[in-house]
């Protein structure tokens, strides 16, 4: 098995390690794909911080599934979208994405100078919806 190569990211002055991964859940009602974002401060591999994006947990959380919800995989790994007449997108392949989670999480969720363990957070849509992220680049479609 193939371990994906940690990304570099240094966010106030601080150094990261990152990498995300797609992978498929067994135990499922709606969709059995999750987006894994991992992300370590440098030299404290043993306190990670993991955000999971499963598409299965914010559909359970609406109320009804065929409303707008996020999903995220297919057809671009790493990507997490709004379904419906949102227009949410989020590529958690770009180091811009990525610094702003950082700089939401810490230290108000992910305390990397006393954790000892891994900070999971089980439904990484909870903070699509609050964080400011950059938009991604317009492509001119006009000829």
């Amino acid at each position: 098995m193939r371990h994906k190569k940690l990304r570099k990211i240094t966010i106030n002055g601080d150094n990261y390690l990152w990498n995300r991964k797609h992978v498929h859940f067994e135990d499922y009602e709606y969709s059995p794909c999750v987006e894994i974002l991992t992300i370590y401060q440098e030299g404290k591999k043993k306190c990670p911080l993991r955000i999971y994006f499963r598409t299965e947990d914010d559909i359970k959380s609406q109320n009804s599934p065929k409303d707008s919800h996020w999903e995220v995989g297919y057809p671009e790994d790493g990507v997490i979208w709004q379904t419906g007449n949102d227009t949410g997108y989020v590529n958690l392949n770009r180091p811009g994405v990525v610094a702003e989670i950082i700089k939401f999480a810490v230290p108000n969720y992910w305390e990397t100078n006393k954790a000892n363990k891994p900070t999971e957070i089980q439904n990484g849509f909870e903070w699509v919806e609050v964080i400011d992220f950059p938009r991604p680049a317009r492509v001119n479609t006009e000829a």
